[in-house]
Parts: structure tokens; C-alpha cells; sequence
């Protein structure tokens, strides 16, 4: 996580960085958090890559919530 915070004190605006802290910090379990920097990701101009991976992870966890009609339309 220290080198996604590194990449970020370089660049602030990369979204590659935060999606690699959403990714840990959803490893942790702390699913808010990780859901917030999701859903940040979404609304970014960012790389179609990362925008599919924050879209696709964030659906996971809304999928183990139990909210598949959202996760559906991240999907």
C-alpha cells in the first residue's frame, strides 16, 4: 500500500494508485472505504482499464452485500 500512497504523493491524479489502494484495502475488509474510491474511479476521466477494473470490483463487493441489482449495473 506504501507504493500506491508513493505513486500518488507523485501524481495525484493517478487513478492506477487509487485503484490499487481500493483493491488492499478491500483485502483488509474495509469494504466502505474501498467502495467510496470505486465509485470516484467511475466518475473519473481515467484509462478504460482501470474504469473496468473499479467497476468490476466494486460490483464484487456490492455482490457480497447482497445488492445485486446494483451490481448488475456495474456489470
Amino acid at each position: 500500500m506504501t507504493q500506491y500512497f508513493g505513486v500518488l504523493e507523485l501524481d495525484e491524479m493517478n487513478t492506477a494508485g487509487s485503484l490499487g489502494i481500493a483493491n488492499v484495502l478491500s483485502e483488509y475488509n474495509k469494504i466502505t472505504e474501498s467502495k467510496e474510491i470505486y465509485k470516484v474511479l467511475q466518475t473519473s476521466d481515467t484509462d478504460p482499464e482501470i474504469l473496468k477494473s473499479a467497476m468490476l470490483n466494486h460490483a464484487h463487493l456490492l455482490m457480497s452485500d447482497d445488492q445485486n441489482e446494483f451490481a448488475i449495473n456495474l456489470y
